[in-house]
């Protein structure tokens, strides 16, 4: 790209992306974050979070999402690795013993309005259905450490998030 008359750079756009199963020969890539060059100000982003929290159709206006990492020590994701390969775990074996076995790895986990999901690389360890709204608030206090106080629980009921019975989903 070529400077502008004025001599100023183009904005660009930066992606941060990750790989769950880096141990491919062609690792897929997924995009989390989309961040741009221009400059923001503390108005500009408190306006950003005040829409994607709360206009309708928008992922945390229309889901209850969590996110939590935890350390996971080297040892115990090489056998993560060798169960989720499709080869029988041998571009997994390779792609860590290839690395320093002190290296940190990361887990986590993810709910996303009635499941939660346990992942360390592209494995994934543990897959929890959730049927109630206790349920959910019982992961949110144990997995995620979020301090929800009985009274608090609430506010959910009556919106587009909460538990309803079967047949009921799409009623608010």
């Amino acid at each position: 790209t070529s400077l502008s008359a004025d001599s100023t750079a183009p904005l660009r756009d930066w992606h941060m992306q990750v790989s769950h199963d880096p141990a491919r020969a062609e690792p897929s890539w997924m995009t989390l974050y989309t961040f741009a060059e221009a400059e923001f100000f503390q108005r500009d982003i408190e306006v950003a979070s005040y829409a994607v929290c709360t206009l309708p159709g928008t992922v945390l206006s229309d889901s209850v999402v969590a996110t939590r990492r935890f350390a996971v020590r080297g040892e115990d994701a090489r056998g993560l690795l060798v169960a989720d390969e499709d080869d029988g775990g041998a571009a997994g074996v390779q792609a860590l013993d290839a690395a320093d076995a002190a290296l940190p790895w990361v887990g986590k986990w993810t709910l996303e309005d009635k499941r939660g999901v346990k992942r360390v690389g592209g494995a994934k360890l543990e897959e929890v259905g959730l049927a109630s709204e206790p349920e959910r608030v019982r992961m949110l206090r144990e997995v995620f450490g979020i301090s929800v106080a009985d009274e608090d629980v609430k506010w959910i009921e009556g919106t587009k998030v909460a538990f309803r019975p079967e047949g009921q989903e799409g009623a608010a």
